[in-house]
């Protein structure tokens, strides 16, 4: 449940919406404050799951760039595995979570723009401090959007 939350979180994040969203809000931007995911996702955290790392890219980020945070995923001792949603992964899985609602559908369709490809990385060990210590680590990096840690608690 808890990853669910912070994909959830994340691709709400990427289109710009909130958990307060109506429909005559403003269109959905890719910049928009980071604060509405990080309370959805503590809202439902489950304190015994270990998690992952979910690293949104940037809109704009070249294949080298890409390559690179691969590059450095793949080096981290604290990466059991990881993979990569492109553009098409990313809309169906928001489609996927979304079903029920066809305003957020709508709102992904007119824009899928502001769906961020990401890499979703498998943590080696349940520490939540490393957890949480690669996330940070990844968001530093040239390209990324934001990197959030779904270990249980807040």
């Amino acid at each position: 449940m808890r990853r669910l939350s912070l994909g959830i979180a994340g691709l709400m994040l990427a289109l710009g919406c909130t958990a307060d969203d109506k429909p005559d809000d403003a269109v959905p931007s890719p910049t928009t404050s980071t604060t509405a995911a990080a309370s959805m996702s503590c809202a439902v955290a489950d304190p015994d799951d270990p998690g992952e790392v979910i690293v949104f890219l940037e809109q704009d980020i070249d294949e080298a760039e890409r390559a690179a945070i691969a590059s450095v995923i793949e080096a981290d001792s604290r990466a059991q595995s990881y993979r990569y949603l492109d553009e098409e992964d990313s809309m169906a899985e928001f489609e996927r979570l979304f079903a029920e609602s066809e305003e957020m559908l709508e709102r992904a369709r007119e824009h899928p723009e502001n769906l961020p490809t990401s890499f979703r990385v498998v943590p080696a060990a349940e520490d939540r401090a490393a957890i949480e210590a690669m996330a940070d680590d990844l968001d530093a990096l040239p390209g990324v959007l934001r990197a959030n840690s779904s270990a249980g608690g807040c």
